[in-house]
């Protein structure tokens, strides 16, 4: 088995990983997002769509810092971190459908 590194060196990896899912938070909201934009002047839309990515980084910045307390256990974070991901997914197409 590989060996599990130090807590504090899974943050930056945990935050990039779900850094990485920035695309599939907007595509869950794409259809709330095209109904936003079409609404809006078009001199607006470049800067409110730029906003909804800063937005779907920042929702996935506060699971990270969620889980921030747990990384110093390495083997707990490296299955609770992921589980929660899920979950904040999870509820984010929940939350799309119901809009």
């Amino acid at each position: 088995m590989t060996p599990v590194p130090a807590g504090p060196h899974l943050r930056r990896p945990g935050l990039f990983w779900l850094w990485l899912h920035v695309p599939v938070t907007l595509a869950i909201y794409g259809p709330a997002i095209q109904t936003a934009l079409a609404s809006v002047p078009p001199s607006y839309r470049l800067i409110l769509a730029a906003s909804y990515a800063v937005q779907a980084a920042l929702l996935l910045t506060l699971v990270y810092l969620l889980t921030w307390p747990i990384a110093y256990l390495p083997s707990v974070y490296a299955v609770v971190a992921p589980l929660l991901a899920g979950a904040v997914m999870v509820v984010q197409y929940v939350d799309s459908q119901l809009y």
